[in-house]
């Protein structure tokens, strides 16, 4: 069984959404890593924080700011559904249309 408590399941989930929303804006993996230990170290300066009510408004804030950091066209894996080389040749399976062969 898990000893991680819900709302320490919540901040990893959300700490992760946030990883991956900052690799869709910033594509150098060095500026990219600044970025991760900047939102470690705010996470990590409220690990000690117990108060219930005082962790769902920090949890509150940190969704509002993963929210913020969604990027309208996020990366996708060419191969990966909608990335740009998915199902590229689907048409071409069965062969070339007779139409291109004349």
């Amino acid at each position: 069984m898990s000893s991680l408590t819900p709302h320490t399941k919540q901040v990893c989930g959300l700490y992760r959404q946030a990883l991956r929303s900052t690799l869709d804006w910033i594509v150098e993996r060095d500026q990219w890593r600044q970025c991760a230990v900047s939102i470690r170290l705010r996470i990590e300066e409220n690990r000690h924080v117990s108060d219930p009510r005082a962790v769902a408004h920090l949890l509150k804030n940190f969704r509002a700011e993963v929210a913020e950091l969604a990027h309208p066209e996020p990366y996708r894996p060419p191969s990966a559904p909608g990335g740009n080389l998915w199902e590229r040749n689907k048409l071409w399976e069965n062969g070339p249309p007779p139409e291109l062969l004349k």
